[in-house]
């Protein structure tokens, strides 16, 4: 791994080190303020980053992160914000210490923030007019528990300068033209379905549930066609010999 000494030292200048990876004083990783948050806040938070992952695997270039600090101004570290979850296109995969703008030359094209009591004043109040003064596209709040906003889920375009309310379909969900999902409240999760086929995106959760029936299932099979093959020879061994079936 790549040390900040080692920038400079003979042989190693031309590599370079992925944006964000460097630890700098200036630019904290932690927010040492930072108090626990609630469990529904936390599985949201999760399963939402995890689902994002997980769809935007295989485009190889949309970093998806969570409770990562975003740095939007050189020399300035209290421009800063840490999103819940954030959605940053054609930039690398790689694990970061925190998002540096400048370093990257691209910023969150979506931002999600979930709701918690010590949060959801800040989320639909400062935090909602410091994404729009930074004319992130899409910006989306969801309340887990159902106890700070109503609708739970709501959405937010950037259009002429300032946020509009994404529009609802009729079954209540909103689409992200960021991401190309439609997202939609189910329970304590924001449910993302692709916005052209409809399919939805599960979490790992859900994944590994279903990769646990398929193998129940293919074992019960396997039980059967044994079972299937025992009975037979024993058909077999009961057959007089030299007899054969008409």
């Amino acid at each position: 791994m790549l040390r900040k000494d080692d920038i400079g030292r003979p042989g190693m200048e031309l590599v370079k080190p992925l944006p964000g990876t460097l630890t700098d004083p200036l630019y904290p990783s932690v927010d040492p303020e930072n108090v626990g948050e609630s469990g529904f806040q936390l599985i949201s938070r999760t399963w939402l980053w995890e689902a994002l992952q997980d769809y935007f695997a295989r485009k190889g270039n949309v970093f998806v992160a969570s409770d990562l600090f975003w740095y939007w101004e050189r020399g300035n570290p209290s421009a800063s914000v840490s999103p819940d979850v954030m959605v940053v296109k054609n930039v690398g995969t790689h694990t970061r210490k925190s998002f540096r703008q400048w370093e990257e030359n691209a910023r969150p094209c979506v931002v999600f923030e979930i709701a918690s009591e010590k949060t959801w004043r800040e989320d639909v109040g400062e935090k909602r007019a410091q994404y729009e003064q930074l004319a992130v596209p899409e910006y989306f709040l969801f309340d887990p528990e159902g106890e700070y906003w109503h609708p739970f889920l709501q959405g937010y375009r950037f259009r002429r300068g300032k946020y509009t309310a994404i529009p609802r379909a009729k079954d209540g969900s909103l689409e992200s033209k960021e991401l190309g999902l439609r997202l939609s409240a189910e329970g304590v999760m924001i449910r993302l379905r692709d916005a052209r086929s409809g399919r939805r995106v599960l979490t790992r959760e859900e994944v590994a549930r279903q990769s646990n029936v398929r193998a129940r299932r293919a074992q019960r099979s396997a039980k059967s066609l044994e079972a299937e093959v025992a009975r037979l020879r024993k058909q077999l061994e009961k057959r007089p010999p030299g007899s054969s079936e008409t």
